[in-house]
């Protein structure tokens, strides 16, 4: 188990947010109890004061997410202000991964997983590839196709993005290995040749570049350290009303996007089609229409938007809740606000507030906001607490400092268990638990100097040695 912290740090009178690894716990089950006491025995170890503990940020499995024996409940019934976040990163990607759970995006993604394991599968494939890349796209920066991952939805945007994009390089490589003399080449070529160059596959196709286009930018920015869950859950709300938009003017949408998949046939000598249509059938759309733009549009894209737009409500809600009292500090959001703060919605965090005069703070730091242009108005937590006063905005100052810690997504743990399968290789295999942290942390914080010298000093003189040790 990876422990990390967030926390703010002062720097020339700039608040800079900090995720950073502490250690590496091991650990024996995974029953929530025993986790929640192994994390906090761990805090506590390495000097850190539990009390102000004031957030948790796990993925969602039900040992660390359970509402009654998970590892935030039992870490929450010594820790009340400790409130759990979900990691954003992973309830965005839970919302895409459901909306391309429906069948036409669940075969598109399936074919261009089969397709890049194929090619890559074999370096005289791969030749063919980059061959046709070179000859048709010279310009691009794009050499392969990458793997699309189940779990990292950052990979599957750059994947299906550049599968898009050089399409016409990949049907002229399967068509040449099509003809190749080994009979297995050749057969799954020709299969996979006729399953991108079908009508379905290359408007779904098109459909979840839009959806991934749109994302990308979000999926990164929630990745960062200096992200904090207001400003998560602002962007959050941008992308859901973007495709609400987009929802409610789906045909227009639609042209644009049946345009593309249309010259992408056109460049492979093809045209979109209507798939053959029964009578009588369980598994498959049959909508009533001989236009294939009505056809697709209705098959295709309306139930991935509205699929994605029910899960982006569903996944952030909690998010949102955690939120509700926290949320409105911020100026950009507070003058919106005509109704008064609610001061009991800051009740759990009381043993940190000046009780009695947060009411007055509160009113005060709305008038504050109202007499500056919008402008001035900062949109994010950090950036509202280096316009916050301390001598007079106590309270709030601390409430803000609250809201930019709370954790927004589990992506730097995450990293180290990238940093932990570089360093525990089977010439590491018997590393002690001391190193095998000092390594990671050493790998971690590169721009560190370390003073070698001192450090051969520091071991030599450890304990008593028959001879000195000179390097």
């Amino acid at each position: 188990m990876s422990v990390c912290v967030r926390y703010i740090e002062p720097q020339n009178n700039i608040f800079i947010l900090r995720e950073d690894f502490l250690t590496f716990v091991p650990v024996e089950n995974t029953k929530g109890a025993y986790l929640a006491e192994r994390i906090l025995s761990t805090l506590k170890n390495v000097g850190i004061d539990c009390e102000y503990l004031i957030g948790q940020g796990y993925d969602g499995a039900a040992a660390m997410k359970g509402c009654f024996n998970g590892v935030q409940a039992v870490i929450r019934k010594s820790h009340p202000e400790a409130l759990y976040v979900h990691c954003c990163s992973h309830s965005l990607n839970l919302a895409l991964c459901h909306s391309c759970q429906i069948q036409s995006a669940r075969n598109t993604i399936g074919i261009i997983k089969s397709v890049g394991n194929f090619l890559k599968s074999s370096a005289k494939r791969t030749s063919y590839l980059k061959e046709n890349i070179r000859q048709k796209f010279p310009e691009t920066k794009y050499k392969n196709l990458t793997a699309m991952c189940d779990t990292r939805w950052v990979d599957n945007h750059d994947g299906l993005i550049r599968f898009e994009e050089i399409f016409e390089a990949i049907v002229d490589a399967l068509e040449e290995l099509s003809c190749d003399m080994d009979s297995d080449t050749s057969s799954s070529a020709t299969s996979f040749l006729r399953s991108i160059t079908a009508s379905d596959f290359v408007v779904s196709l098109c459909c979840m570049a839009m959806l991934f286009y749109y994302t990308l930018a979000l999926c990164k920015l929630l990745q960062s350290p200096t992200c904090d869950l207001a400003a998560a859950l602002q962007h959050i709300g941008i992308i859901t009303k973007t495709f609400e938009k987009i929802q409610a003017n789906v045909d227009l949408k639609f042209a644009v996007i049946f345009k593309t998949a249309q010259d992408l046939l056109h460049t492979v000598n093809e045209e979109v089609r209507i798939p053959r249509i029964a009578n009588r059938q369980q598994y498959r759309a049959n909508q009533n229409t001989n236009d294939p733009e009505s056809y697709f549009r209705l098959i295709v894209v309306i139930p991935l938007l509205d699929d994605f737009i029910n899960h982006l409500h569903l996944k952030f809600a909690d998010h949102k809740s955690t939120l509700l009292s926290l949320y409105i500090l911020i100026p950009s959001l507070c003058c919106k606000n005509d109704s008064n703060f609610q001061i009991n919605a800051f009740k759990v965090y009381r043993k940190f507030l000046e009780w009695e005069s947060l009411e007055v703070e509160l009113h005060l730091w709305k008038m504050k906001w109202q007499q500056e242009s919008e402008i001035n108005h900062p949109t994010c937590a950090i950036e509202a607490l280096g316009e916050c006063n301390e001598n007079l905005f106590l309270s709030i100052h601390k409430l803000l400092k609250i809201l930019a810690t709370l954790p927004v997504t589990t992506c730097t743990p995450e990293r180290t268990f990238s940093t932990l399968k570089r360093l525990k290789i089977y010439l590491r295999n018997s590393t002690g638990q001391e190193r095998l942290t000092g390594l990671a942390l050493m790998s971690m914080h590169r721009k560190i100097d370390i003073n070698t010298e001192a450090e051969i000093d520091l071991c030599a003189a450890k304990k008593a040695r028959r001879l000195n040790i000179l390097l």
